[in-house]
């Protein structure tokens, strides 16, 4: 339920300004969803959801069809995704992948790392986070953006993969998967169903523990390292650099660009344990 404290409509605006549609505040995600579906209103919109105080919040622009199915933001940990990719047969390891790690310029590095693999003949896929524009842009293959249709279907794989593992459970051990869990299910299926060759995974926050990591990749990158996220990263540069270096796998090779010395001797420790090579830029 969005809540009705506030009296003002949930306002669902397409991105360039072509229509504004009132909907009562005391509707439900799902009946929105409902009402997009029957009037086609594209996938790239955004909601803004009015709060207690008279203004309005602003939600990022996930597809409704996504939000009602993973209603979680924000929990750590691999455990989820990687029973809902085993309910999803393990598409992970029908192609090879890179992971990219850091605080800043990841999503850029991605990007580039796909391009070049692409212009080598490779069949690409790309998955990176948050979108600038349209939500489509964060599952590419082979450099043209995810379509609409497909949004939907693999959205409603990845929902009916996670109501079978539920149905099989106490509801005290069901999955609550986040949003981006979900996302990188969607995409990774996606990926596979596709017979990508490889493809890139821009890291969501930190490393060790996020989702992407449940994909396995064969080499890692880690661009950058700095004081972010500290509630779920840690509150030195040690730490958020452990989480980082929680991407790299044993005795596969991990990228490592200009980060500073703390950093860096974190990182390297991981990898000299793990017996990966550190290649540095």
């Amino acid at each position: 339920q969005m809540g009705s404290a506030n009296p003002a409509s949930i306002k669902v605006m397409e991105r360039l300004g072509a229509g504004t549609y009132n909907i009562p505040s005391d509707m439900t995600l799902a009946k929105i969803a409902a009402i997009r579906q029957a009037v086609d209103i594209p996938l790239d919109v955004y909601v803004e959801v009015p709060d207690d105080f008279g203004g309005f919040i602003r939600h990022y622009e996930i597809p409704e069809i996504i939000r009602v199915a993973a209603p979680v933001y924000i929990k750590f940990g691999l455990r989820n995704i990687v029973l809902v990719l085993k309910a999803l047969g393990e598409p992970q390891k029908n192609f090879r992948s890179l992971i990219v790690a850091g605080t800043n310029g990841k999503g850029a590095t991605a990007a580039f790392m796909e391009s070049v693999l692409r212009e080598h003949g490779l069949k690409t896929g790309l998955f990176t986070s948050p979108h600038l524009v349209r939500f489509t842009e964060r599952i590419k293959l082979n450099g043209a953006e995810i379509g609409k249709d497909d949004v939907v279907r693999y959205a409603e794989l990845v929902k009916n993969a996670i109501d079978d593992l539920n149905s099989k459970r106490h509801k005290g051990k069901r999955i609550n998967i986040t949003i981006f869990e979900f996302i990188t299910a969607m995409a990774t299926r996606y990926f596979s169903d596709m017979d990508a060759d490889v493809c890139v995974f821009e890291v969501g926050m930190g490393g060790r523990l996020d989702a992407t990591n449940a994909v396995g990749a064969e080499i890692a990158a880690i661009v950058t390292v700095s004081m972010e996220h500290t509630n779920f990263l840690g509150d030195t540069i040690e730490q958020i650099a452990r989480e980082k270096a929680g991407i790299i796998r044993p005795r596969q090779p991990v990228v490592l660009g200009e980060v500073e010395d703390a950093a860096r001797a974190e990182i390297v420790k991981v990898a000299n344990r793990l017996r990966a090579d550190v290649h540095e830029y």
